[in-house]
């Protein structure tokens, strides 16, 4: 019975969905890969996939506009007009069974003209970040305001 229990877990469909995020011009979108509650301990996001094909993955954009965290999230920096000309959708992987599922929805960054100077406030953060001893860690803090936002 266990193990019924076990392969059903394991062999459930879900459906990824990412959400259009919404940007004042400079500032920091953040697209996020929304996953089903019964699958979120088994699932993680692998890459993310542009309109144009071009797979962004975690460690591979140093100086890019780019950054996926350790956590799935994709983080689009100094976002401007032509940004929101792209789509991109989360592809993710299952932990246990190796298999690959890409959202059904694609995401896309609206991007806003700024009317006036705002004060920066915070979008996104995570209040618990997990990692190994010694290893590289990040710890995402975004926000927006006009003029955008500078982070140290």
């Amino acid at each position: 019975m266990t193990l019924d229990i076990f392969v059903s877990v394991i062999k459930q469909r879900f459906d990824p969905q990412v959400y259009d995020d919404f940007v004042v011009r400079g500032n920091t979108a953040v697209l996020k890969c929304h996953l089903p509650t019964f699958v979120r301990e088994y699932v993680a996001v692998d890459s993310w996939i542009r309109d144009d094909k071009q797979v962004l993955k975690r460690n591979d954009m140093k100086g890019s506009s780019y950054s996926v965290l350790n956590s799935g999230e994709l983080l689009i920096h100094g976002v401007l007009e032509k940004d929101s000309h792209r789509t991109f959708h989360c592809q993710t992987r299952h932990r246990l069974t190796g298999e690959m599922v890409m959202s059904v929805s694609a995401g896309k960054i609206v991007v806003t003209e700024p009317h006036a100077s705002t004060l920066p406030r915070v979008t996104f953060s995570q209040p618990q970040v997990r990692t190994e001893e010694g290893s590289f860690t990040q710890l995402p803090c975004v926000a927006q305001g006009n003029p955008p936002p500078t982070y140290r």
